[in-house]
């Protein structure tokens, strides 16, 4: 199921890349312990975020984990 869910995810970014799309796809990285990919996708969601002014602390969390691993 992750999997299935990491493909759209993947098809929603490259539709359009926004904050929220870029996020779940950066967490669904991480729960499919792809950490590397993880991180840079994670550090583009933090981007996308304060260009349009949202809060990107659930995605800064999100960060410290993948670095853990």
């Amino acid at each position: 199921m992750l999997k299935s869910a990491l493909k759209w995810a993947k098809e929603s970014v490259n539709i359009k890349e926004e904050y929220l799309n870029t996020d779940t796809y950066a967490a669904l990285l991480y729960k499919l312990k792809m950490y590397k990919e993880a991180e840079k996708i994670a550090l583009k969601a933090i981007e996308l975020a304060k260009e349009s002014g949202e809060d990107a602390s659930e995605t800064v969390k999100l960060l410290e984990k993948i670095r853990k691993e």
